[in-house]
């Protein structure tokens, strides 16, 4: 097979891992496809030589009319992993191919992988290794170490795991019950495997976050299993993003926060989520230029993923890009209209640029119930029409106060 051959623009290989076809036979298991595709791409995000597109970002490829050729120009990446799983018994057998940006009919490298089910996750690792030594990555040696980290688990646990991630990708009240149900029973099932931890950790999280439990419920659980998944698994990348964002916006310990979000950059440095929460942090301690750079680097590893572009725009509007943040959040809406993260900013960057009318009228969108519950729309229409945009919210926090 032909190798393939670096960019003259980019020393580094910028990677796209298309989402897997499922050849199994049984449409069932997508389920369980789309998990392995989630975990060769956190895999070989561990690469620091490498340039790794997001989970979300492939996925939206997936099941479009669209060649080879053309989404990697829309990315901008120079390698292209495919990936077929062929059989999911007792054993799992994947094949895996590199696939040429110019001319997809052309193959570049291709390999079989298959391994026991209890196996299956240290085939991530050995598929890195092989694709890495194929376009020549160098690794360093932490990272030749962590890619030669072995386990077995068992797979009752791993398939209720898998499911768990389903449920928790949907983020709503039902879905992260579900999840939290999934990743609970595959606990059960193998107490000393720690991402059930971890999944229990994130349902808790996202709940916390979008309002659906209390903090004095969430908190001292959402500590218990961090702290349990990084006693079995220290190099967990996901773990101290997590850890991160509880001690930096939960405890303010900021200082503390900083450490754990470095720390998941350095385990994953292609992990957009870990440089969009760290460049959160950054824009509070007013490291405005840090902010900014790592708030690009999350948006170009996952440029279609609605809840990167939302929180990157913060970084943006606080250091007064404020339009180009809004383009990130009219993005955001036209991938998902009805995103939980999107509208809030894209209040505080209509704000920013001055459009007060387009900053009432999606306050007005977010809080229409609430409203016309208490029969204020029109009197709030009224005041920031004839009063404007400060007059306005002077009586919305009144309203907001006598409503507790």
């Amino acid at each position: 097979l032909p190798r393939i051959k670096r960019t003259t623009l980019n020393e580094d290989w910028s990677v796209l891992v298309m989402p897997f076809d499922n050849f199994t036979g049984n449409d069932t298991l997508e389920y369980f496809t789309a998990g392995m595709h989630n975990a060769l791409i956190g895999e070989i995000g561990k690469i620091g030589n490498l340039h790794v597109k997001s989970k979300t970002t492939a996925n939206a490829y997936k099941n479009v009319d669209r060649s080879i050729p053309e989404i990697a120009s829309e990315l901008g990446v120079n390698v292209v992993v495919e990936g077929s799983v062929l059989c999911i018994g007792d054993s799992i057998c994947l094949q895996v191919r590199m696939v040429d940006t110019e001319n997809e009919d052309r193959v570049l490298w291709v390999n079989d992988f298959k391994v026991e089910r209890s196996q299956v996750q240290n085939l991530y690792g050995i598929v890195t290794k092989d694709f890495s030594k194929e376009i020549n990555a160098k690794l360093t040696p932490q990272e030749e170490e962590r890619l030669a980290e072995t386990r077995s688990v068992d797979p009752a646990a791993h398939d209720l795991y898998m499911k768990g991630l389903v449920y928790n990708d949907q983020k709503s009240v039902e879905g992260l019950q579900i999840a939290d149900q999934y990743f609970k029973l595959a606990n059960e099932r193998d107490p000393s495997w720690a991402p059930p931890y971890l999944g229990m950790a994130s349902v808790l999280e996202r709940q916390y976050q979008m309002g659906f439990i209390e903090r004095s419920i969430a908190m001292p659980q959402l500590s218990k299993y961090i702290d349990k998944a990084l006693e079995l698994d220290p190099n967990s990348s996901w773990l101290y993003n997590l850890r991160g964002s509880k001690v930096a916006w939960f405890e303010w310990n900021w200082e503390k926060g900083e450490q754990d979000f470095l720390k998941s950059i350095e385990l994953n440095p292609n992990h957009a989520g870990n440089h969009a929460f760290y460049a959160y942090l950054l824009t509070h301690l007013r490291r405005t230029d840090e902010a900014l750079n790592h708030a690009r680097i999350a948006v170009d590893l996952d440029p279609l993923n609605p809840m990167i572009l939302g929180l990157c725009a913060g970084v943006f509007i606080e250091s007064g890009e404020c339009k180009y943040a809004l383009t990130l959040i009219e993005k955001a809406i036209t991938i998902e209209p009805e995103h939980f993260f999107t509208y809030p900013k894209q209040i505080d960057a209509s704000i920013c640029i001055g459009d007060y009318q387009k900053a009432f009228d999606t306050t007005k969108r977010l809080n229409s119930a609430l409203w016309d519950k208490h029969n204020k729309t029109d009197e709030f229409e009224q005041i920031f029409r004839e009063k404007g945009w400060i007059t306005y919210q002077e009586e919305a926090i009144k309203f907001y106060e006598e409503i507790g």
